[in-house]
């Protein structure tokens, strides 16, 4: 028998999954850039906006725990779904935001969801796909966390001063 010929499939899934690690947590830690802006926007004080940021950071981290098991029954792919609608969706509500409590549910509990539902499935289907070199497929994909930071964040302080 011959040997394949091509790239194996198993870093295009990790080349996919580091590309929506990196816009999802991107836009996560960039929300600190928009802090003055938003305050000054609708006339709230710090502590508020920073409060949704807390509320998104708590209920993210308790929402692992559902999406892991909704992973193991109904597989990646479902997961992933409900992550990519939770934070589109959410990210869309945030323009229409005009009181407190709805920046608590829009970004602290619908975006935070999303979140929430965006890690597990990413790791869980990268490690399915490696046995040999597992640990540097899945170190490629979760760098997608920083490439994201490093990337998005400047793009949105650009976006900020250039456009308001």
């Amino acid at each position: 028998m011959g040997l394949k010929k091509g790239i194996f499939y198993g870093w295009i899934v990790v080349a996919a999954s580091c590309l929506i690690l990196a816009v999802e947590w991107g836009c996560q830690f960039s929300y600190g850039l928009f802090l003055t802006e938003l305050c000054q926007e609708v006339g709230w004080g710090r502590a508020i906006v920073s409060g949704a940021y807390s509320l998104f950071f708590i209920w993210h981290t308790v929402i692992y725990f559902p999406a892991g098991s909704l992973n193991d029954k109904n597989g990646s792919r479902f997961t992933l779904l409900i992550s990519i609608i939770a934070v589109s969706g959410g990210y869309a509500l945030m323009s229409i935001i005009n009181a407190p409590w709805q920046l608590y549910i829009f970004y602290g509990i619908v975006i935070g969801t999303g979140q929430g539902f965006c890690y597990v499935p990413i790791t869980s289907t990268v490690s399915r796909w490696f046995v040999k070199r597992r640990g540097i497929a899945l170190g490629i994909t979760v760098a997608g966390i920083g490439m994201g930071t490093l990337i998005i964040a400047p793009f949105a302080q650009f976006l900020i001063a250039r456009f308001d």
